[in-house]
């Protein structure tokens, strides 16, 4: 699963761009954001216990982790677009937006679903965040308003390039494994070696992972489902020369399943299985 960054220069900009940034300052906490905003001060304070959102020195929200990404008036009602998260990286954090609206109390909405990765944009006035579709799960996109709230836009289906071959894939290998099935063919062969256990597949591959492309010609990614690690787990190895994929994947409390049989894979790719299948020997 592609995870969002904490940090990303693309907050950074937003905010320097609205003249809003203000700067990292120094307090008992060990860490202080400090953003003069929409005439209010907006804080996140991190002490031992996580990071704590304070609006005019009065405490909003709380997590492990809180990070303000952009500010925006939608309908003229002034918004802060922030994420929380609890730590780890088996989820993406959750987005909330913080509203400002004049004469009333400030209000605090989070995101519906838990453990969704979104980005944030504005779109014809209003905030909207999207989930990008992956292998075996469709995207969302949802809009944001004052008078609506989070509300959705519908499904985005995940589609492989079928332009993409396996020369994209030397060219340009993913970081994630689950980007395997971004190519076109080698997303077909993958389908019809894994027949009727392509979902569940699916479902351990777009984890929590990573992948290269090594030497030989060999991409070799490995994945484990969120809050599984090292109970569920997945490899993926590519064959770049031969334009062969080779897949095994260990369920909850069940032998390690290997498609298509061992002596079936180069031995540069049952090196890479051996390694991995180690953790259950």
């Amino acid at each position: 699963m592609r995870m969002l960054r904490r940090t990303s220069s693309t907050t950074t900009a937003v905010l320097l761009a609205a003249g809003l940034w203000g700067g990292w300052g120094s307090s008992a906490f060990a860490m202080e954001f400090d953003l003069q905003v929409f005439g209010h001060r907006v804080v996140v304070e991190s002490n031992d216990d996580g990071e704590i959102l304070k609006l005019d020195d009065r405490e909003v929200h709380r997590n492990i982790y809180v990070h303000i990404e952009r500010v925006a008036v939608i309908d003229d009602v002034q918004t802060i677009v922030g994420t929380s998260s609890d730590g780890g990286n088996a989820c993406a954090p959750t987005p909330f937006v913080l509203t400002l609206p004049a004469g009333d109390e400030p209000k605090l909405e989070m995101f519906p679903e838990d453990c969704v990765g979104v980005s944030s944009s504005e779109e014809d006035g209003k905030l909207v965040f999207t989930a990008e579709p992956l292998p075996g799960r469709d995207g969302e996109r949802w809009s944001w308003d004052p008078t609506n709230g989070f509300k959705s836009m519908g499904a985005l289906a995940f589609q492989p390039d079928p332009g993409k071959g396996w020369d994209s894939l030397v060219s340009a290998p993913p970081e994630h494994p689950s980007g395997l099935y971004d190519f076109g063919a080698i997303a077909d062969q993958l389908d019809a070696l894994l027949g009727d256990d392509a979902a569940d597949f699916k479902e351990i591959i777009t984890g929590v992972g990573s992948g290269e492309l090594r030497d030989g010609g060999f991409y070799v990614g490995t994945s484990c489902l969120p809050h599984s690690c090292g109970a569920v787990e997945a490899i993926v190895v590519a064959d770049t020369t031969e334009e062969q994929v080779y897949v095994a994947w260990k369920p909850l409390d069940a032998k390690i399943i290997v498609r298509p049989e061992v002596k079936s894979w180069p031995a540069s790719a049952r090196t890479a299985l051996r390694e991995w299948a180690a953790t259950w020997n």
